[in-house]
C-alpha cells in the first residue's frame, strides 16, 4: 500500500518523532525507516495491545531521501474491528510525514511513504527565455523535463544540457554566453561561475 507516489519535501533533518497508539494486537505492528540503499535509520515494534509508544529515529541531510515503511503482520491493519490504532509521523518541526486516521490504517500489510531532508529539489524544472532548464533549486513549475518540454507553451524548445565544462572548451570563445535569467556573460568560460547557461540557444551546465 503506497499512500504516495510522490516524495514529501523539506522535512527536516534529525529527529523524526513517531507516535503509535496499538490496536488489539500491537505485536502485529513494526515500523522503519530506510534510505535508498535500505540503511535503516530507525526501527520500531512489536508492541503491546491498545498501548501508546512514543519514538524516534534520526535522519540525516545525506543522504536526503528515506522511506517509511509500517507494517502489520497480518495484514488486516490497525483498524477497526480489533480496536482503533493510530499513527503519527513528524519531523521536529511538527511537519508531518504521515498521519493514521481509521481510514488509511485499515486492512493494510504494509504502508510506504517516501520524503526527503533539506529544502528539498520539488519540481526544478523552469520554463525560462530560453525554454526549459532544471535550476535545481526547487522553484519550477515541471516535474520532469519532459513535462516541461510537452506543455504547448514550449514546444520545439531544445534542452540540450551540458554537465562539464571539458564537454564545452571547443565552443568559439566569440558566442554570446547567457544565464538562464537572460542576462550576457563577455568573459572566458573557464571563469564563469557555476550555474545554467546558454551557448547558441543551447543549455550547458557548469559545474
Amino acid at each position: 500500500m503506497n499512500l504516495s507516489g510522490d516524495v514529501i519535501p523539506g522535512i527536516t533533518a534529525g529527529t523524526i518523532d513517531v507516535s503509535i497508539f496499538t490496536d488489539g494486537y500491537g505485536n502485529e505492528t513494526t515500523w522503519e525507516i530506510v534510505d535508498e540503499s535500505g540503511t535503516v535509520y530507525g526501527s520500531g515494534g512489536p508492541y503491546s495491545n491498545n498501548t501508546q509508544y512514543n519514538e524516534t529515529a534520526y535522519v540525516a541531510i545525506f543522504p536526503s531521501c528515506f522511506e517509511l515503511k509500517i507494517y502489520d503482520s497480518y495484514g488486516d491493519g490497525m483498524c477497526c474491528a480489533q480496536g482503533v490504532g493510530s499513527v503519527l509521523v513528524t519531523d521536529q518541526n511538527n511537519n508531518v510525514i504521515f498521519e493514521g486516521d481509521p481510514i488509511n490504517l485499515e486492512n493494510f500489510s504494509e504502508i510506504n511513504v517516501y520524503f526527503e531532508t533539506g529544502s528539498g529539489s520539488g519540481l526544478s524544472w523552469e520554463c525560462t527565455p530560453f525554454g526549459c532548464a532544471d535550476v535545481g533549486i526547487g522553484l519550477g513549475s515541471y516535474a520532469t523535463q519532459y513535462d516541461c518540454e510537452s506543455d504547448s507553451a514550449n514546444v520545439n524548445t531544445p534542452c540540450f544540457v551540458i554537465t562539464s565544462i571539458d564537454e564545452i572548451k571547443s565552443i568559439n570563445k566569440e558566442n554570446k554566453i547567457f544565464d538562464i535569467l537572460g542576462r550576457e556573460w563577455n568573459m572566458n568560460i573557464n571563469n564563469l561561475p557555476k550555474g545554467l547557461y546558454i551557448i547558441n540557444s543551447q543549455k550547458m551546465f557548469i559545474n
